[in-house]
């Protein structure tokens, strides 16, 4: 058997992308300097599934395909953390891909920000042409920036700082562009597509844009396959974060109520004041591979379309964010032990 991968990961801000990072390079976090990542750091039995070819001749060759994309509104880390991340992980990727004896496609990443094309500058949220504009393109009925709630001159450096209605009019300003941000994620993904879409709900970038982004994906792509996992703040968190979750869950909540089924499944990761960041990241990684692994019918079953539920509540999947691990080593000894005892009775018998 197999393992599976989304054919398409966008981590959209600051939860989004570490989980994107974590997947690709499981101990990204404690490399000093990026530019030391090599082979040795990447998750490669991950990576090693997407690069060989599936079926069982060259006439039914097949790939698996993990392109994974990076939106962020943080300038300060874009040239500073985000584009060498990727920009080595893509290194390293190519050196796997070339090393392999057959002619394969590996995993891709690539990163985007929101406020880095010429229309999406804080000034622009505040010019009436171009909020037209927007409302022309997107069919929005109102604007909800004005000059109380909008800095001009801000550059974003930090991002948006959880304030989640500012990143949801900058996605709407960046999509009258000349820069689409999305312009990777549109060209890699078809109506055929998994797409898994990694969010923390509690912030300010991913939680006002994930659901524009997925009407874009759904609504100009064929309909593929989107499912969302949107990591929850833990209840010692700060106040306006668990606002803007609350706002997200309603919306979630909405969408479904009115037969508006953006996502395959909603899988929501608690998050636990005392939980290791690392493992509770690690964790998050697993959700998503187990979630693409399940056998049969299982996916199915975790859908907002086929859940079973009362027409007044909206379907969610709660993960268990927890890592269990087993001695490999242990348990093929165990199964040696055993069928050596298998072996002796029969000739016992």
């Amino acid at each position: 058997m197999r393992y599976n991968t989304p054919d398409q990961i966008i981590g959209i801000g600051g939860g989004g992308k570490d989980i994107v990072y974590r997947l690709f390079a499981p101990n990204i976090k404690e490399i000093d300097r990026i530019d030391d990542l090599t082979e040795d750091d990447l998750r490669t039995w991950v990576i090693d599934e997407v690069m060989d070819p599936k079926g069982l001749d060259l006439n039914r060759h097949h790939q698996e395909r993990m392109d994974a994309f990076i939106l962020d509104t943080d300038t300060d880390e874009a040239n500073n953390e985000d584009r060498p991340k990727t920009d080595k992980i893509s290194e390293v990727l190519k050196q796997r891909e070339d090393a392999h004896p057959q002619s394969v496609r590996g995993p891709t990443i690539s990163y985007a920000n929101l406020v880095e094309d010429s229309t999406t500058k804080a000034r622009h949220l505040l010019s009436e042409n171009k909020v037209s504009r927007v409302r022309d393109q997107t069919g929005i009925s109102c604007w909800w920036l004005n000059d109380d709630n909008v800095d001009p001159y801000d550059d974003f450096g930090g991002g948006v700082f959880r304030r989640r209605s500012l990143s949801k009019a900058l996605y709407s300003m960046s999509q009258i562009g000349t820069d689409d941000p999305l312009n990777g994620l549109r060209n890699a993904v078809t109506s055929t597509s998994d797409v898994a879409m990694v969010v923390g709900i509690g912030g300010g970038t991913g939680a006002g844009t994930f659901l524009d982004i997925a009407k874009t994906l759904k609504y100009q792509h064929g309909f593929p396959d989107v499912t969302l996992f949107a990591v929850l703040p833990h209840d010692d968190e700060e106040d306006d974060i668990g606002a803007n979750a609350y706002a997200a869950l309603s919306e979630l909540e909405y969408i479904s109520l009115t037969d508006q089924q953006l996502f395959e499944s909603i899988v929501l990761i608690p998050q636990f004041s005392d939980a290791n960041e690392t493992d509770f990241d690690e964790a998050i990684v697993r959700t998503i591979l187990s979630y693409y692994n399940l056998q049969g019918n299982g996916r199915n079953k975790l859908g907002v379309k086929d859940a079973g539920r009362l027409k007044s509540t909206a379907p969610f999947t709660l993960a268990a964010t927890q890592v269990l691990q087993y001695e490999g080593g242990i348990i093929k000894q165990a199964k040696e032990r055993l069928e050596q005892f298998y072996d002796d009775r029969e000739e016992l018998l």
